[in-house]
């Protein structure tokens, strides 16, 4: 007895093979990086908070419409401080200053670091040595300490704060640019426009940026929590936002000499400087997982 063996109709396979992959939709990659989801979730509604401050605080955070010291209640969400100003007033309209140096600053590293790293991986020779000499100065520095030193320096303010992380956190994204630069250098579709005569800012724009935004992206999302902390800690040593601006930083200063009688007024700064470092770091994490291209998840 013989068994016929049915052969696979060919149009069939053709027509499933000419069928291109589904794209995931929002809801299959929340479910893929949930970690990313939830840090995405939460830096929405921070910078929510930041953007719409004068709507959701229920007072001016320099106003005084409590009692010192006041426990938190249904009038105060989070209580009352040393000067009777609401504390959840102070929380929201302090989102602004910590997630604008912490973005900003980070922007500032990613032009200045992610430029001179592509310009530097271009030009081999002189140039890149001067430059990523330059880098490695900066680099070999504790960040901290050097971002403190040349803030007592120049004097505090936000913009200085600002400027002085973003000018510090370059080399990392230089260092980080550099390398994926130099791999694309030497790939034979690169000699080819150079050698056909492309000019250099087409090249740089068309292939070498392409290519190094995976990983320069992965950073930015990273190193917006690491300045986050810095402006707090700058802050709190009273080299960053000054008083009466409102700042996570400068309300962890404020409550360290009443955390015995009132913890509320240190708790809910720190929370805040807690869930905002999470959730980039959260993001960040999920975010290396999906550009890397060795698990192609995406």
């Amino acid at each position: 007895m013989s068994t016929a063996i049915e052969a696979p109709a060919l149009g069939s396979s053709f027509e499933a093979a000419a069928i291109p992959p589904r794209r995931r939709t929002i809801a299959q990659l929340a479910r893929t990086f949930p970690l990313a989801a939830s840090g995405l979730i939460a830096i929405v509604l921070l910078i929510g908070a930041a953007v719409f401050a004068p709507f959701i605080a229920p007072y001016d955070p320099a106003s005084q419409p409590g009692p010192r010291f006041g426990s938190p209640s249904r009038e105060f969400l989070m209580g009352t401080d040393n000067l009777g100003r609401d504390v959840f007033s102070r929380v929201i309209y302090g989102a602004r200053a910590s997630m604008f140096v912490g973005m900003t600053a980070v922007a500032i590293a990613l032009v200045i670091g992610g430029f001179f790293g592509i310009v530097a991986a271009y030009h081999l020779g002189y140039l890149d040595t001067a430059i990523m000499g330059i880098m490695d100065i900066l680099f070999s520095f504790p960040p901290l300490i050097l971002i403190l030193a040349v803030s007592a320096a120049l004097g505090p303010s936000l913009s200085t704060a600002t400027l002085v992380i973003g000018l510090v956190y370059s080399p990392r994204f230089a260092r980080i640019a550099r390398g994926p630069a130099l791999a694309v250098m030497q790939e034979q579709y690169v000699e080819a426009a150079r050698v056909v005569g492309v000019s250099s800012w087409r090249i740089i724009l068309r292939h070498l940026l392409p290519n190094v935004a995976a990983p320069l992206i992965i950073l930015t999302s990273l190193s917006v929590s690491t300045a986050i902390l810095t402006e707090a800690t700058l802050s709190f040593l009273g080299l960053g936002v000054q008083p009466p601006t409102p700042s996570w930083g400068v309300m962890l200063s404020d409550a360290r000499t009443y955390m015995i009688i009132s913890p509320w007024v240190a708790i809910f700064p720190g929370a805040a400087i807690m869930i905002a470092v999470l959730a980039f770091n959260l993001l960040g994490d999920d975010l290396r997982d999906a550009l890397d291209p060795r698990l192609g998840t995406l």
